[in-house]
């Protein structure tokens, strides 16, 4: 009589080890899944936040051009949608005033003078935009009311160029060195007495672009030339700043063509 073995009785435990295996495969790929998608929602939401907080800072800026239209300069904070809002607003005035952004050829800048009087000077100092191109030149208008009636608008203009072989034939001012870090500058003396005048210098940039800065002599300050505005918006844990340069009212460049005409 044959006697058959169990042949099983040395493999019981391999089921089992089997059986774990694929448990730690499962929840390792279920871990790793859990993983990617708590990372794509976190993700997604500082993005929303990071939208929102922009969008609410943008808002700020809004309600700042808003308030520099009614006459308030002071600055506030607000809520909206969720996210918070703060806002500045600081005149840009002082003794000196250097536009960030360089001026286009043929283009006009705007600097207003009201409260200058005769012995007054203003020093304007200027530079290509880049390290190549054309040297520009620059033409000056002086715009004023000679009376303060309103009825008698004057206009003085000054024309320098730093180049040699083109003030032979346009007969601009030969133009000096420059300071303040600028490679030209020139000098313009304020030529009447009346402080109660209103008064605007309009400087435009001739066979090139432009960067500028404005500045007075010792001891006198140029008026609020217009004025910066510091947003900032908050969503959650994102935060969002944005800064905007709103100058004062300016005439476009084609004023100086039909006044001159």
């Amino acid at each position: 009589m044959k006697v058959i073995q169990n042949n099983y009785k040395d493999q019981s435990g391999q089921m089992l080890v089997v059986v774990v295996l694929i448990l730690v495969v499962g929840i390792t790929i279920a871990l790793s899944l859990v993983s990617r998608s708590v990372t794509d929602i976190r993700l997604s939401t500082n993005t929303e936040q990071a939208n929102r907080a922009f969008a609410a800072a943008e808002a700020g800026v809004e309600k700042a051009l808003r308030d520099i239209a009614e006459g308030s300069y002071v600055g506030s904070s607000f809520s909206i949608g969720g996210s918070n809002v703060s806002y500045s607003i600081a005149p840009v005035s002082g003794d000196s005033y250097e536009p960030l952004e360089a001026v286009k050829k043929d283009e006009v800048i705007q600097v207003k003078l009201t409260g200058f009087s005769q012995g007054k000077k203003v020093y304007v100092y200027w530079d290509k935009q880049l390290s190549t191109g054309e040297v520009p030149a620059i033409v000056i208008s002086l715009i004023y009311d000679d009376d303060t009636s309103g009825e008698n608008i004057v206009m003085n203009k000054w024309a320098y160029d730093p180049t040699s072989t083109r003030t032979a034939q346009n007969g601009f001012i030969s133009a000096g060195g420059g300071a303040e870090g600028y490679s030209y500058g020139q000098v313009i003396d304020i030529p009447f007495n009346d402080t109660s005048n209103e008064m605007y210098m309009r400087v435009r940039p001739v066979y090139g672009n432009a960067k500028f800065k404005f500045k007075t002599d010792l001891g006198n300050t140029l008026p609020t030339q217009g004025y910066e505005i510091t947003s900032t918006g908050t969503s959650g844990s994102s935060e969002r700043k944005v800064k905007v340069f709103k100058s004062e009212a300016s005439l476009p460049s084609i004023f100086d063509y039909v006044l001159f005409s």
